[in-house]
C-alpha cells in the first residue's frame, strides 16, 4: 500500500470514527461478530467506516435509514471491500 493512500485511511479513521454506541446497537445481534476475536471487530469496524465513508446509503419512497442501519448495511456491504492490512498508526 503506498504512502498517500495509508495516509488517506489513517485520516478517515480519525476524522469519521463510527460512535460506540451506534456500533455496538447495530450489530449486537449478530453471532458471527460476537464470536470475533476484538482485533477482528476493530478490524471489521475499520473497514465499516471507510465503506460508509466512500459510499451513500440512502433509503427509498421516503424510508429514512437512521445510524445504526447505516452501519449494518456498512458491516454487510463492505466487509470484503477493503484489503487492508494492520499497519502501525504511529
Amino acid at each position: 500500500m503506498n504512502l498517500f493512500k495509508r495516509a488517506r485511511i489513517i485520516y478517515l479513521l480519525q476524522r469519521y470514527p463510527i460512535e460506540h454506541e451506534h456500533w455496538e446497537n447495530a450489530l449486537k445481534t449478530l453471532t458471527l461478530v460476537q464470536r470475533m476475536s476484538a482485533v477482528e471487530k476493530a478490524h471489521l469496524r475499520e473497514m465499516t467506516t471507510l465503506f460508509l465513508h466512500d459510499k451513500n446509503i440512502d433509503g427509498v419512497q421516503g424510508f429514512e435509514l437512521n445510524e445504526q442501519m447505516r452501519v449494518r448495511i456498512g458491516y454487510l456491504s463492505g466487509r470484503g471491500d477493503y484489503n487492508l492490512k494492520p499497519f502501525n498508526r504511529t
